[in-house]
């Protein structure tokens, strides 16, 4: 049981997959409905996904997922202005990843995400995953 000063301690992982996808993140915008741009986006992380791991999902693995989003600069050096919500690139990356990684995404147990400024002009979004491994008693 935690005391209310405690932070919880973050759990094991092995990390056993790192896919990088080109591109500015498309973040999931509706609950149900994805657009083209969604579609193609999670197709396109599916696909850096499968080219690189192959499609097996795990079924019974409590899993990790941590990922991080560069965005780069505009074409003229200064940031971009716009604000893109991690909760909602997290989603689009686990919709895209759901019957290739995992049989669902209720298997991430654990997850993270973390926005990157960059000076260059390079948008990407990097993604791992990992099985938790379990406390030896």
């Amino acid at each position: 049981m935690l005391n209310d000063n405690e932070i919880p301690r973050t759990p094991s992982v092995k990390w056993y997959a790192r896919v990088e996808v080109a591109g500015k993140p498309v973040t999931k915008k509706r609950l149900h409905f994805p657009d083209k741009k969604e579609k193609a986006y999670a197709a396109q992380i599916a696909w850096a996904y499968k080219l690189k791991y192959g499609a097996n999902p795990s079924h019974d693995d409590s899993l990790a997922m941590f990922i991080e989003w560069h965005r780069g600069a505009k074409k003229d050096g200064t940031r971009p202005t716009a604000h893109m919500d991690g909760d909602n690139v997290r989603k689009t990356v686990q919709d895209a990843l759901n019957g290739i990684v995992y049989a669902d995404d209720s298997q991430i147990k654990y997850g993270a995400t973390h926005q990157i400024p960059c000076v260059r002009y390079a948008d990407k979004v990097v993604i791992w995953m990992g099985i938790i491994e379990e406390p030896k008693s």
